[in-house]
């Protein structure tokens, strides 16, 4: 799936690495995310479980990825969740779920290490679990809307490209290729680079 060194190398790296822009950044969205999802919830992707201190007691969280070396510290902070988590290692792109299985989904920079075919067929997988009517949270990382910190972040792109396989954008190119998903809403929530995107199960 993802091509970043940082996933390869270490589990606890990716963790160490990554607390540096979650209490800054991440840890407010996810707390307003979170809370959101109701009933049984897919969260795809799930990493080192950063979102799994945010759900509701009620709720019943299936979360999976493909790292095993991500779901050992996962696993440490399921202990701790509030909620019911099970954890799963599994290939994103052949979830091991039954159709219309979820009630929500939520993918949290997810599709966007991954290139435009493969997050097109990893989101293909989240909407056949999904249940008609599902509401799929996504997190993605989007160019500034300035045309000059655009350019230069272009231009610094590689480095999180080969630390984490970061990509631009990528997220709402493939809900929108998708015919059984209407966004239904986008919202900048760091910034103007960390974007909110929800989209619908329609059919």
């Amino acid at each position: 799936m993802t091509k970043g060194l940082v996933y390869k190398i270490s589990g606890k790296l990716y963790d160490m690495l990554d607390e540096h822009a979650e209490k800054p950044r991440y840890a407010s969205i996810r707390k307003i995310i979170a809370p959101r999802l109701k009933g049984k919830v897919l969260d795809a992707g799930c990493g080192t479980g950063r979102n799994f201190p945010y759900y509701l007691p009620a709720t019943n969280v299936i979360a999976v990825d493909t790292n095993p070396r991500m779901l050992a510290i996962a696993r440490q902070r399921a202990h701790h969740s509030k909620a019911k988590i099970t954890i799963k290692q599994c290939n994103l792109k052949k979830l091991p779920f039954k159709e219309n299985t979820f009630d929500a989904i939520i993918a949290t920079f997810v599709l966007c290490v991954n290139n435009n075919k493969e997050a097109e067929k990893i989101l293909g997988e989240m909407v056949r679990a999904a249940k008609k009517g599902a509401q799929l949270y996504f997190l993605e990382y989007v160019y500034p809307q300035s045309s000059i910190k655009k350019i230069f972040t272009k231009i610094t792109a590689l480095f999180p490209f080969l630390l984490y396989g970061l990509r631009y954008t990528v997220t709402e190119q493939a809900a929108k290729k998708n015919k059984s998903l209407v966004i239904e809403h986008k919202q900048l929530v760091y910034k103007d680079i960390v974007r909110l995107l929800i989209a619908k199960k329609i059919a």
